[in-house]
């Protein structure tokens, strides 16, 4: 029958609330990131953030609306802590750091949607995947564009941060940091 049809997948509605609760941090996380880039005069990174924070909140909205589709009941209340950075480079840290958890996991669950015949929520997963892609590519490109090697060795899930990464992120924090009052523009 269509009702017991449309009943989710145990699995997929926890991969649903995972990315739901991992959007609802970016979006808090980026938007706080925004404010304090605009407080600082960096006027273009803080509009790229906002519109970054902004695509997270379309992405929750699609998980909620999966969610009650599903018959499943999103959990907005979920604990969560951002990681506010301090700086750009730390900002920027933070946030690879989110969209590289985030990437690894949509790929994980993408596979349990499908595995579980459930192709609407795949299809979910990849779009929200291609966009957090975008986000890592743009975070990198900021990165590439202040002279700084691109990061992965300290960001992507799994990895130990290195005495070779530390020192990396350490001269990449004096670098933004001298910038953010001389030429340089985000």
């Amino acid at each position: 029958n269509l009702e017991a049809a449309m009943n989710g997948d145990p699995q997929v509605l926890d991969a649903i609330q995972n990315v739901l609760t991992a959007e609802l941090k970016a979006i808090n996380q980026y938007f706080l990131h925004a404010e304090m880039c605009e407080n600082w005069g960096l006027a273009k990174l803080a509009m790229h953030m906002k519109k970054d924070s902004s695509e997270e909140m379309k992405h929750a909205e699609k998980c909620m609306e999966r969610m009650l589709f599903l018959d499943g009941s999103p959990n907005m209340t979920k604990e969560m802590v951002i990681a506010i950075g301090g700086s750009v480079p730390d900002m920027f840290k933070n946030d690879l750091q989110l969209e590289y958890e985030a990437v690894a996991h949509l790929n994980k669950i993408i596979d349990v949607a499908a595995k579980a015949g459930d192709n609407g929520t795949r299809d979910l997963f990849l779009a929200i995947l291609k966009d957090e892609e975008e986000h890592v590519e743009f975070i990198e490109t900021q990165c590439a564009k202040a002279g700084i090697p691109r990061p992965v060795s300290f960001c992507c899930p799994g990895y130990a941060t290195s005495e070779a990464a530390a020192k990396l992120l350490d001269e990449f924090k004096a670098v933004l940091t001298a910038t953010q009052t001389g030429s340089w523009r985000w």
